[in-house]
């Protein structure tokens, strides 16, 4: 199958390995590409199911997470741009919900992340695959001028000196598929470059952690014992592969988060019957009892991607700060394929305690978001794209069938920088 939806870059490291900056991969765009391919995407890194369930069910009981953004059901689609505001104006228009944004409005200046992606792990359960994966995340504001030229490149407050360690668990069970758990706590950038590139399973691994857990829990962030269940689990899965720990690729892109709240969503409530009579007894006869019903204050989240760009990794192992406005510039040589431009990465999430409500339990607003938000996603999500698979499980899908997409090939092999 051809994949037209991307184009693919290739550009030279020339500018940074003459600075003295360390190259994770190689320079060279193909070369990279085909050793990401055959090194380490193809290969899978599985765990044995009774274990995967383990780590889950532990983590799960430890942190007791409810909110959306840690414990959700999510959908996602790429769209073209236009579709996407006609589908917006639509659902405001015909239904009267209209989304909010969830940050602080900031004139002038795009928000942006910046997120680092290692091997993920699986295993199988019930026929389900679980995935987790390490990422780190940073967030970034900039400027862009009317010509598109972009300065101002700045980590946000909450990325200073430090990223986010992040443990993402997709479909956590059977019951779950399609849903995701996170679990984060926010580490030094001097502690992630030695994270990076340390031994899983050795004295400087174990000493490590021990630094990660003892900056992490001064912030008191999480309850208590899931920093060091989750680093835990992390060094547990790098022991399994060391290719869990280190970056593959970084990916980077706008993002515009949206929310809207329903404040009584009417909860599933299930029907009790008791008896009548001795007559209706003998007869087995009973009759409904009015239910208890129950609300619940739940928030649909939404956000937008733009400028999707997928970069090889760049750090400096004797630094202290890792480098991040490079994945901004044209000019860095980092990026080597893209999502199209008119493009915007869509994704609907709904809290998990309703998230696989059927349509006869779903309140007025979810079931009207069902039919005019997520069925118009996935009717209009560009051709090649999938509602089930991200940013990583696209790049991932594309590198596994790469042979049946020779457009990476030719591309590689036409732009590959000429020999001496």
């Amino acid at each position: 199958m051809k994949y037209t939806i991307i184009f693919l870059l290739f550009l030279s490291l020339e500018s940074f390995t003459s600075s003295g900056a360390e190259i994770a991969l190689s320079e060279n765009g193909a070369e990279w590409l085909s050793y990401l391919r055959s090194e380490q995407v193809c290969k899978k890194f599985s765990i044995p199911t009774y274990k995967g369930i383990q780590l889950i069910t532990d983590l799960r009981k430890i942190s007791g997470q409810t909110n959306t953004t840690n414990n959700r059901r999510e959908k996602k689609s790429v769209l073209r741009q236009e579709s996407w505001n006609s589908i917006q104006n639509f659902l405001k228009e015909q239904s009267g919900i209209h989304f909010v944004s969830r940050e602080h409005e900031d004139p002038g200046k795009i928000r942006a992340t910046v997120t680092f992606y290692g091997l993920s792990a699986r295993f199988f359960n019930h026929g389900i695959m679980t995935k987790l994966r390490m990422r780190v995340r940073f967030y970034m504001t900039y400027q862009q001028s009317p010509s598109g030229e972009i300065s101002a490149i700045m980590r946000s407050e909450a990325s200073r000196t430090s990223g986010i360690l992040e443990l993402k668990i997709k479909n956590p069970s059977p019951s779950e598929e399609h849903s995701v758990h996170k679990y984060r706590i926010s580490v030094p950038d001097a502690l992630l470059i030695r994270l990076f590139s340390v031994r899983p399973g050795s004295r400087n691994a174990e000493k490590l952690f021990s630094e990660i857990l003892e900056e992490s829990e001064k912030k008191k962030l999480n309850p208590p014992g899931q920093d060091k269940m989750l680093l835990d689990t992390i060094h547990f899965l790098a022991k399994r592969n060391p290719a869990f720990l280190k970056p593959l690729w970084v990916i980077s892109y706008n993002r515009k988060a949206l929310a809207f709240d329903e404040k009584q969503y009417p909860l599933a409530v299930t029907h009790k019957k008791e008896k009548s009579g001795l007559f209706s007894r003998f007869f087995k006869k009973t009759r409904p009892v009015p239910p208890d019903q129950k609300f619940l204050s739940v928030q649909y989240q939404i956000t937008m991607d733009e400028n999707v760009r997928f970069h090889r990794p760049v750090w400096h192992k004797k630094s202290d700060f890792i480098p991040l406005d490079i994945y901004f510039r044209n000019d860095s040589g980092t990026a080597f394929a893209a999502y199209p431009k008119d493009s915007v990465t869509v994704e609907f999430k709904v809290p998990a305690p309703v998230a696989w409500y059927g349509r006869k339990d779903r309140s007025r607003i979810h079931n009207i978001l069902h039919d005019r938000l997520l069925i118009p996603m996935k009717d209009q999500i560009i051709q090649g794209f999938s509602m089930e698979r991200g940013k990583a499980g696209h790049l991932n899908t594309w590198l596994k069938e790469a042979e049946s997409c020779p457009e990476i090939y030719a591309i590689g092999q036409d732009l590959r920088p000429p020999a001496d």
